[in-house]
């Protein structure tokens, strides 16, 4: 993946990363651990439907993934996890988090050693929300106002 599909790269390392389930997803039981799993997909001919996440493999170790852009109105932050493995060779991934608003790209993976794309994973998390300094300071306002109101009470 480039820059203008990922953001950064979040992990990476030897295992699983299983999404669907999270005991056995190394991403989630690590660096990941404040991302929830989303979808899985388990080959370009076998979509899962919620989000339509897919993959195609050009056998030549590069491909393209693709998901339905409604995520990004559920999730502020969104990461792709690709799984490669296979041919007794150590299973390898990654875990990108994506520029806001992408939901297609391409990948490339050169390993060698029959370590094809297994499947691709989506996670996501929600950003803490700040609220807004009206907000704060119309609730501090109130506040002052009761304290005001309070002490004229105990005064009478």
């Amino acid at each position: 993946m480039d820059d203008s599909q990922a953001s950064a790269c979040l992990d990476s390392g030897l295992g699983n990363i299983q999404g669907d389930n999270a005991v056995q997803d190394d991403f989630l039981n690590g660096v990941g651990s404040d991302y929830q799993f989303i979808e899985k997909s388990e080959g370009a001919s076998n979509p899962t439907p919620m989000y339509g996440l897919t993959y195609s493999d050009a056998g030549d170790g590069t491909g393209t993934w693709a998901f339905d852009s409604s995520v990004w109105d559920i999730y502020d932050t969104i990461a792709i996890g690709f799984k490669f493995g296979g041919q007794n060779q150590p299973d390898t991934w990654f875990v990108y988090e994506l520029v806001s608003d992408i939901s297609s790209g391409d990948w490339v993976y050169n390993a060698g050693g029959g370590q094809g794309l297994s499947h691709v994973n989506l996670y996501g998390k929600d950003s803490v929300q700040v609220p807004e300094p009206g907000t704060l300071a119309l609730f501090g306002l109130g506040i002052v106002g009761l304290t005001l109101a309070r002490r004229k009470t105990r005064a009478s």
